[in-house]
């Protein structure tokens, strides 16, 4: 978190963002300020950043959301249509599923197969080793549904 927050203050110059909020820095800031928001836990800043114009979450971020069962954001983020970053192969692979465009940044509205295939990726704690432990249970995926 530390490390976001110093990439914040030196990174952005605070006054192109007020003024160009066009600009990709102002997505890239507001991804960062979530970033903070969910490392400190802060439900207040959670949503107000998750209402912003320019708000948007990777796989990552999905991931962390299941990690921490943070259900209240997670129905916040599939009712508001948050805007999913496509930077993998499969979330191409997801868009043609769900019926989705891609826009202009590279994204899309977050949907409940977003959640799904990311626990589903993301089973074990090593996807590369058949001992590891499991994170995502089978039983965990279908309450989870």
């Amino acid at each position: 978190m530390e490390e976001t927050f110093k990439k914040i203050m030196i990174d952005y110059d605070f006054m192109s963002i007020v003024m160009y909020p066009d600009l990709k820095n102002r997505r890239e800031f507001v991804h960062d300020s979530w970033i903070i928001a969910k490392a400190s836990e802060n439900e207040e800043f959670k949503m107000a950043i998750s209402r912003d114009p320019y708000f948007y979450l990777c796989r990552d971020d999905l991931l962390i959301l299941l990690h921490t069962h943070d259900d209240t954001m997670i129905t916040h983020i599939l009712a508001t249509e948050c805007m999913l970053q496509i930077r993998e192969d499969i979330s191409y692979k997801l868009i043609s599923i769900k019926g989705a465009q891609v826009d202009k940044n590279q994204q899309t509205p977050v949907r409940l197969i977003d959640f799904v295939s990311t626990m589903v990726l993301n089973k074990r704690e090593d996807n590369y080793s058949l001992d590891s432990n499991i994170i995502f249970s089978h039983k965990y995926v279908l309450k989870f549904l």
